[in-house]
Protein backbone atom coordinates (compact mmCIF):
# COMPACT_ATOMS: atom_id res chain seq x y z
CA UNK A 1 0.00 0.00 0.00
CA UNK A 2 1.18 3.42 -0.69
CA UNK A 3 1.42 5.75 2.10
CA UNK A 4 -0.13 9.10 2.15
CA UNK A 5 2.20 11.93 2.01
CA UNK A 6 3.12 13.05 5.43
CA UNK A 7 1.03 15.87 6.56
CA UNK A 8 -1.68 15.29 3.97
CA UNK A 9 -5.33 14.94 5.21
CA UNK A 10 -7.47 11.91 4.33
CA UNK A 11 -10.44 12.65 2.06
CA UNK A 12 -13.91 13.15 3.81
CA UNK A 13 -17.00 11.23 2.56
CA UNK A 14 -20.37 13.15 2.24
CA UNK A 15 -22.78 11.09 4.27
CA UNK A 16 -25.83 13.52 4.12
CA UNK A 17 -28.93 11.98 2.47
CA UNK A 18 -29.83 13.42 -0.85
CA UNK A 19 -33.50 14.46 -1.48
CA UNK A 20 -35.53 12.30 -3.82
CA UNK A 21 -36.41 13.89 -7.07
CA UNK A 22 -39.98 15.35 -7.18
CA UNK A 23 -42.35 13.54 -9.55
CA UNK A 24 -43.77 15.53 -12.37
CA UNK A 25 -47.17 17.06 -11.65
CA UNK A 26 -50.19 14.73 -12.36
CA UNK A 27 -52.19 16.09 -15.19
CA UNK A 28 -55.69 17.18 -13.99
CA UNK A 29 -58.95 16.30 -15.71
CA UNK A 30 -59.43 17.87 -18.98
CA UNK A 31 -62.27 20.33 -19.19
CA UNK A 32 -64.78 19.31 -21.77
CA UNK A 33 -66.55 21.92 -23.62
CA UNK A 34 -70.36 21.58 -23.05
CA UNK A 35 -72.79 22.50 -25.75
CA UNK A 36 -75.20 25.03 -24.22
CA UNK A 37 -78.10 23.64 -26.25
CA UNK A 38 -77.50 20.11 -24.97
CA UNK A 39 -77.29 21.37 -21.38
CA UNK A 40 -80.50 23.30 -21.74
CA UNK A 41 -82.25 20.32 -23.28
CA UNK A 42 -81.07 18.05 -20.46
CA UNK A 43 -82.26 20.50 -17.84
CA UNK A 44 -85.59 20.87 -19.56
CA UNK A 45 -85.99 17.09 -19.71
CA UNK A 46 -85.27 16.76 -16.00
CA UNK A 47 -87.82 19.45 -15.21
CA UNK A 48 -90.36 17.71 -17.44
CA UNK A 49 -89.80 14.37 -15.69
CA UNK A 50 -90.19 15.99 -12.29
CA UNK A 51 -93.34 17.74 -13.51
CA UNK A 52 -94.86 14.49 -14.74
CA UNK A 53 -94.00 12.76 -11.46
CA UNK A 54 -95.50 15.60 -9.46
CA UNK A 55 -98.63 15.58 -11.63
CA UNK A 56 -98.99 11.81 -11.24
CA UNK A 57 -98.60 12.07 -7.48
CA UNK A 58 -101.17 14.85 -7.29
CA UNK A 59 -103.57 12.87 -9.48
CA UNK A 60 -103.23 9.77 -7.30
CA UNK A 61 -103.74 11.78 -4.13
CA UNK A 62 -106.70 13.59 -5.66
CA UNK A 63 -108.20 10.30 -6.86
CA UNK A 64 -107.76 8.74 -3.41
CA UNK A 65 -109.32 11.79 -1.77
CA UNK A 66 -112.21 11.71 -4.24
CA UNK A 67 -112.75 7.98 -3.64
CA UNK A 68 -112.68 8.52 0.11
CA UNK A 69 -115.20 11.35 -0.23
CA UNK A 70 -117.41 9.16 -2.43
CA UNK A 71 -117.22 6.28 0.07
CA UNK A 72 -118.03 8.64 2.93
CA UNK A 73 -120.93 10.11 0.97
CA UNK A 74 -122.26 6.63 0.15
CA UNK A 75 -122.03 5.61 3.81
CA UNK A 76 -123.86 8.74 4.94
CA UNK A 77 -126.56 8.18 2.31
CA UNK A 78 -126.96 4.57 3.41
CA UNK A 79 -127.20 5.54 7.08
CA UNK A 80 -129.77 8.21 6.28
CA UNK A 81 -131.79 5.66 4.33
CA UNK A 82 -131.64 3.22 7.24
CA UNK A 83 -132.81 5.91 9.63
CA UNK A 84 -135.58 6.90 7.22
CA UNK A 85 -136.68 3.26 6.84
CA UNK A 86 -136.64 2.73 10.60
CA UNK A 87 -138.66 5.91 11.14
CA UNK A 88 -141.19 4.86 8.50
CA UNK A 89 -141.49 1.40 10.10
CA UNK A 90 -142.00 2.94 13.54
CA UNK A 91 -144.77 5.15 12.14
CA UNK A 92 -146.46 2.16 10.51
CA UNK A 93 -146.25 0.14 13.71
CA UNK A 94 -147.75 3.02 15.68
CA UNK A 95 -150.56 3.43 13.12
CA UNK A 96 -151.41 -0.29 13.22
CA UNK A 97 -151.39 -0.34 17.02
CA UNK A 98 -153.59 2.76 17.20
CA UNK A 99 -156.09 1.24 14.74
CA UNK A 100 -156.24 -1.97 16.81
CA UNK A 101 -156.83 -0.01 20.00
CA UNK A 102 -159.60 2.09 18.45
CA UNK A 103 -161.27 -0.97 16.96
CA UNK A 104 -161.25 -2.87 20.25
CA UNK A 105 -163.08 0.06 21.87
CA UNK A 106 -165.59 0.35 19.00
CA UNK A 107 -166.30 -3.37 18.97
CA UNK A 108 -166.91 -3.38 22.74
CA UNK A 109 -169.16 -0.33 22.84
CA UNK A 110 -172.77 -0.44 21.68
CA UNK A 111 -176.27 0.59 22.79
CA UNK A 112 -179.52 -1.15 22.02
CA UNK A 113 -181.02 2.22 21.07
CA UNK A 114 -178.34 3.06 18.43
CA UNK A 115 -177.20 -0.12 16.74
CA UNK A 116 -176.88 1.49 13.30
CA UNK A 117 -173.97 3.66 14.53
CA UNK A 118 -172.30 0.62 16.07
CA UNK A 119 -172.58 -1.53 12.96
CA UNK A 120 -171.37 1.23 10.65
CA UNK A 121 -168.31 1.98 12.81
CA UNK A 122 -167.28 -1.66 12.90
CA UNK A 123 -167.74 -2.04 9.13
CA UNK A 124 -165.75 1.15 8.44
CA UNK A 125 -162.85 -0.13 10.55
CA UNK A 126 -162.74 -3.62 9.00
CA UNK A 127 -161.93 -5.20 5.66
CA UNK A 128 -161.84 -8.53 3.84
CA UNK A 129 -163.63 -11.65 5.04
CA UNK A 130 -164.07 -10.29 8.57
CA UNK A 131 -166.02 -7.31 7.26
CA UNK A 132 -168.16 -9.56 5.10
CA UNK A 133 -168.89 -11.99 7.94
CA UNK A 134 -169.79 -9.16 10.32
CA UNK A 135 -172.16 -7.66 7.74
CA UNK A 136 -173.79 -11.04 7.11
CA UNK A 137 -174.32 -11.68 10.84
CA UNK A 138 -175.33 -8.16 11.84
CA UNK A 139 -179.05 -8.98 11.52
CA UNK A 140 -178.90 -11.87 14.01
CA UNK A 141 -176.72 -9.74 16.29
CA UNK A 142 -179.32 -6.94 16.25
CA UNK A 143 -182.05 -9.39 17.19
CA UNK A 144 -180.07 -10.69 20.16
CA UNK A 145 -179.14 -7.24 21.44
CA UNK A 146 -182.74 -6.02 21.13
CA UNK A 147 -184.14 -9.08 22.85
CA UNK A 148 -181.76 -8.75 25.81
CA UNK A 149 -181.81 -4.94 25.82
CA UNK A 150 -178.03 -4.99 25.95
CA UNK A 151 -175.67 -2.09 26.46
CA UNK A 152 -171.89 -2.54 26.35
CA UNK A 153 -169.24 -0.03 27.30
CA UNK A 154 -165.44 -0.29 27.19
CA UNK A 155 -163.88 0.58 30.53
CA UNK A 156 -160.23 -0.08 29.76
CA UNK A 157 -158.24 -1.51 26.93
CA UNK A 158 -154.60 -2.46 26.39
CA UNK A 159 -153.15 -3.33 23.00
CA UNK A 160 -149.83 -4.71 21.87
CA UNK A 161 -148.26 -5.36 18.48
CA UNK A 162 -146.93 -8.89 18.17
CA UNK A 163 -145.65 -8.75 14.56
CA UNK A 164 -145.44 -6.59 11.46
CA UNK A 165 -144.88 -8.49 8.23
CA UNK A 166 -145.20 -6.47 5.06
CA UNK A 167 -148.68 -4.94 5.01
CA UNK A 168 -150.08 -7.22 7.71
CA UNK A 169 -149.92 -6.70 11.47
CA UNK A 170 -150.79 -9.04 14.32
CA UNK A 171 -152.00 -7.48 17.57
CA UNK A 172 -153.51 -8.51 20.87
CA UNK A 173 -156.16 -6.45 22.67
CA UNK A 174 -157.33 -6.94 26.24
CA UNK A 175 -160.57 -5.12 26.94
CA UNK A 176 -162.31 -4.62 30.26
CA UNK A 177 -165.99 -3.98 29.58
CA UNK A 178 -169.23 -3.42 31.44
CA UNK A 179 -172.52 -4.96 30.33
CA UNK A 180 -176.12 -4.27 31.30
CA UNK A 181 -179.09 -6.21 29.98
CA UNK A 182 -182.68 -7.09 30.81
CA UNK A 183 -181.54 -8.94 33.91
CA UNK A 184 -179.30 -6.08 35.12
CA UNK A 185 -181.08 -2.88 34.08
CA UNK A 186 -179.33 -0.74 36.65
CA UNK A 187 -176.23 0.83 34.99
CA UNK A 188 -174.72 1.15 38.45
CA UNK A 189 -174.67 -2.63 38.78
CA UNK A 190 -173.15 -3.80 35.48
CA UNK A 191 -171.59 -7.12 34.67
CA UNK A 192 -167.86 -6.50 34.34
CA UNK A 193 -165.86 -8.85 32.14
CA UNK A 194 -162.46 -8.93 30.49
CA UNK A 195 -162.12 -10.12 26.92
CA UNK A 196 -158.94 -10.88 24.96
CA UNK A 197 -158.99 -10.49 21.19
CA UNK A 198 -156.33 -11.41 18.65
CA UNK A 199 -156.67 -8.93 15.80
CA UNK A 200 -155.16 -9.10 12.32
CA UNK A 201 -154.90 -5.78 10.50
CA UNK A 202 -154.03 -4.98 6.89
CA UNK A 203 -152.52 -1.74 5.64
CA UNK A 204 -154.63 0.10 3.06
CA UNK A 205 -153.48 2.11 0.06
CA UNK A 206 -154.04 5.37 1.95
CA UNK A 207 -151.80 4.22 4.83
CA UNK A 208 -154.66 3.38 7.20
CA UNK A 209 -155.03 0.00 8.92
CA UNK A 210 -158.21 -2.06 9.04
CA UNK A 211 -159.11 -5.27 10.85
CA UNK A 212 -159.25 -8.30 8.58
CA UNK A 213 -159.53 -11.00 11.23
CA UNK A 214 -160.43 -11.52 14.87
CA UNK A 215 -160.34 -14.57 17.11
CA UNK A 216 -160.02 -15.51 20.74
CA UNK A 217 -156.65 -16.79 21.96
CA UNK A 218 -156.20 -20.54 22.25
CA UNK A 219 -156.56 -21.81 25.80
Amino acid sequence: MSRLAEGAKSPQLDLQPQPFPQPPPFPGPRKRSVNPLVAAASAAGAVAVLGVAAAATFYIQASDAEQTADDRGATITELRQQVSDATATDKRRAAALRAASEFSVQFSTYDVNDLDTYVNKVLDASTGSFKQDFANNSGAMRDGINFWQMRMHSLENNCGLTSLDGKKAQTVAIVKQSLTNIDTPDPNLPIVTTVTMLLTLEEQSDGSWKVSGMKAPAL
